[in-house]
């Protein structure tokens, strides 16, 4: 364990430390990153040298940082790698965590979630099979979470879950994640979810996620405010939304590229409305997505004070199979368009509006 260590030997780093904090080596000072943690007192970083660690990681309510050696190099990334073992969430932030806990420059594999209480019954979900996040705050950098999946009754967040909270997401790849649903009816955000929460999801990749019911790649609901900007979302599959789903919450989507998500509704987008939602897409892409209904956009029950607005953004050569409204589709809504252009969509069948519905 050293102290005081020259800002040169973290330049590799994207953490600033304090003066005075510790920096502790994982092999060289604990063979585990859980002890690591266990001996960090605040403002310190758990340097993780590259290889493979069976642990799973709960930062014990701590304002540290976790991180691989080298967050900015994907190689190192990619091989420095917790790997769950299907035990639960690879890393859990639920002690009431600040936003200074740091999570950089890891491969985050294997996770299964966490199980938590639903409903008023005694029902049971699965959650968070690469990172947890309840009640506290999070910054995930540089990360690659890749392979996860949560199963169960509504499990939800197979990649990263974010309930009662609020996380920063950036520069992430978050990838081939999975939620399964053992009853059909609900399994949210194969790569991320957020609940009740507040979060920001910037320069990530997010791609072959899968989620049973909502939200492929990331679903947004329960009066979450998340924005979502230059982010790179493609190839997704869901029931509602196989890019991004939210529900009864306030989105914004800036810069962003949808590409070749599917589902059932929403193939890009799937966007339900209540009086205090908000949904604004500005300066993105939406194309080359499939589903029944909305190729590219599927807004719901967006009116009476709830404003859905689309500004700049392009919706090429998206497609529905079966239904209406290749390019978007809207039912109980009153979506406003600014300066965007909808070309070459298609519905084909029955179905009807290539470009509108």
């Amino acid at each position: 364990m050293t102290r005081g260590k020259s800002a040169a030997v973290f330049a590799t780093i994207m953490v600033a430390t304090t003066a005075g904090a510790d920096t502790i080596d994982v092999p060289a000072d604990y063979a585990r990153i859980q002890d690591a943690i266990a001996a960090a007192s605040d403002g310190d970083t758990v340097l993780i040298q590259p290889g493979t660690y069976g642990d799973l990681l709960d930062f014990l309510g701590k304002a540290i940082t976790v991180t691989g050696t080298a967050p900015t190099d994907p190689t190192v990334v990619e091989s420095t790698v917790v790997d769950g073992g299907s035990k639960g969430s690879v890393v859990t932030l639920a002690s009431g965590e600040p936003a200074t806990a740091v999570l950089a420059g890891l491969t985050l594999t294997g996770g299964s979630g966490t199980t938590i209480a639903i409903g008023p019954f005694g029902g049971e979900s699965t959650a968070g099979g690469g990172v947890y996040v309840a009640g506290s705050a999070a910054t995930v950098e540089k990360c690659r979470i890749v392979g996860n999946r949560v199963a169960g009754e509504d499990g939800t967040g197979a990649g990263i879950y974010v309930a009662d909270g609020q996380a920063a997401l950036q520069d992430c790849d978050i990838l081939q994640n999975e939620v399964e649903d053992v009853h059909s009816f609900h399994g949210d955000g194969g790569g991320v979810a957020f609940l009740r929460s507040t979060g920001q999801v910037i320069g990530c990749r997010i791609a072959e996620n899968w989620a049973h019911w909502s939200g492929g790649g990331v679903w947004i609901t329960e009066g979450a405010a998340v924005d979502v900007a230059g982010c790179m979302i493609v190839d997704n599959v869901s029931g509602d939304g196989g890019g991004i789903a939210c529900k009864d919450a306030s989105v914004r989507i800036t810069d962003c590229v949808l590409s070749g998500n599917d589902a059932v509704d929403g193939g890009g987008v799937n966007a339900w409305g209540a009086p205090e939602s908000r949904l604004r897409i500005e300066r993105s892409s939406v194309t080359d997505n499939t589903a029944t209904d909305g190729g590219g956009i599927y807004i719901r029950a967006f009116r009476d004070g709830a404003p859905a607005t689309i500004v700049a953004t392009l919706i090429m050569g998206n497609a529905v199979e079966t239904l209406s409204g290749g390019g978007v589709f809207s039912l109980w809504s009153d979506p406003v368009f600014h300066n965007c252009e909808i070309l070459n969509n298609t519905a084909s069948g029955s179905g009807s509006g290539g470009g509108v519905y």
